[in-house]
């Protein structure tokens, strides 16, 4: 059994007895990805280990069928890996189980040279040729971003000037607006407004304040000082959009400090820290000062993503998780489940992963998550420069596969 907790306290369980094959190689490889896993180990994240556990799976599979199997790593063989190589589909997916299982492996001191050269071999596989979204694609991405996140801001602003009037004692008491103000006032301590326990062991807001609410919908009660799932995934594709940042970097993205001696009247100027968790020593991390100059500038952006997610942010759940920007508020509470890229404490979620891109961009009608093209295509078209990337990366991967006629450098409005 071993045991991976990542630096951000996630935890995961991986049983090799489960797996097929013999019970030394099995062991071997439990001793290996162990290496992998602890604090000196280069896994820094828990989806890193799992994606080398559904990786490792099918080979011990493929060892198990295998006739006259190596027993352990030492017996490995140039013309067993070779057979494995071969059972794989010459694509991304079965190129990234390759490596996951060759990688762990390598390190074992008994493998033999000749598996070694036989894993150094070129994996030969096709693409899709993912080519950057064109001005206008990625002008119509923006807008219907923009179009989910920005009636959230309006109306988490309203509602925040409503309940600071409350606190203040501006509001007579005994009206509707302090019976709304003393509602928001809970909301804002607790993540929920003033409830009472179901038969069915649901919740459901009093009844003295639902006049004032309007409901006991989501958009009445908890979505009044907080964003939900669809409208945070929506303020990630905006700043996706804005800094050509990967979706991992976002979802993990740290909130912005303001720059010293910058204010309202100088005009604000954030500095934005960035982590590559791919990299190490020097390129690791990162830090960006963004200014903000005005309406649809880089830094409003970020003026508004904190002035929507400042009441989740400051709530008594999310204090265990400070320092992220993107913190959201759902119905149903999920203590413990292990999201890939998200935590969870009670109501609120935290960053923003693959599947709610996808689940926002299918409501807005595209065919799932526009942030790997939307990366591409700010690093290719508009930024011209490596983003959190070396210089042969950038152009290995983002500017020979992502060739476009030439456009303005500017940013499409």
């Amino acid at each position: 059994m071993v045991i991976h907790r990542d630096d951000q306290g996630r935890r995961a369980r991986f049983d090799f007895t489960t797996l097929p094959g013999p019970a030394p190689f099995r062991h071997s490889l439990a001793r290996v990805f162990a290496a992998r896993c602890a604090p000196s180990g280069t896994w820094r994240s828990v989806k890193t280990s799992k994606g080398a556990w559904w990786a490792i799976r099918p080979f011990t599979q493929f060892l198990d069928a295998y006739e006259g199997a190596p027993q352990d790593v030492g017996d490995l063989t140039a013309g067993f890996w070779n057979a494995w190589r071969l059972s794989l589909a010459p694509r991304a997916f079965d190129y990234t189980k390759h490596s996951r299982v060759a990688g762990p492996l390598q390190q074992d001191p008994r493998l033999p040279h000749a598996v070694r050269e036989a894993m150094a071999k070129r994996f030969v596989w096709s693409t899709l040729g993912e080519h950057a979204y064109r001005p206008e694609e990625f002008r119509a991405i923006r807008s219907a971003a923009r179009r989910t996140f920005r009636p959230a801001l309006q109306r988490i602003r309203e509602n925040t000037r409503r309940l600071e009037q409350w606190r203040a004692g501006a509001v007579s008491h005994g009206t509707p607006q302090w019976l709304l103000g003393e509602a928001l006032d809970v909301l804002a301590r607790t993540g929920n407004v003033p409830q009472k326990p179901l038969k069915n062991g649901g919740m459901r807001a009093l009844f003295r304040y639902r006049a004032v609410l309007g409901g006991t919908g989501s958009l009445c009660t908890w979505r009044r000082l907080y964003l939900s799932r669809k409208e945070a995934a929506a303020l990630g594709v905006l700043i996706a959009a804005e800094f050509g940042c990967n979706a991992t970097t976002i979802c993990e993205l740290a909130v912005p400090t303001v720059v010293p001696d910058s204010g309202p009247a100088a005009g604000l100027i954030y500095r934005l820290s960035l982590e590559k968790r791919r990299r190490s020593g020097r390129g690791r991390f990162e830090s960006r000062n963004v200014a903000d100059m005005g309406a649809d500038s880089a830094g409003r952006l970020l003026s508004e993503a904190l002035e929507a997610t400042v009441s989740a942010r400051t709530a008594p759940g999310p204090r265990a998780e400070a320092g992220r920007l993107l913190v959201w508020h759902e119905t149903t509470p999920h203590d413990g489940q292990g999201y890939p890229g998200e935590v969870r404490i009670g109501p609120f979620g935290f960053g923003t992963d693959e599947r709610a891109t996808k689940d926002w961009g299918r409501s807005v009608g595209l065919p799932g998550s526009p942030m790997r093209r939307l990366r591409k295509t700010v690093n290719v078209l508009y930024r011209r420069e490596p983003g959190q990337n070396s210089q042969d990366t950038h152009d290995r991967v983002y500017v020979l596969p992502g060739s476009r006629p030439a456009v303005p450098c500017s940013r499409p409005a």
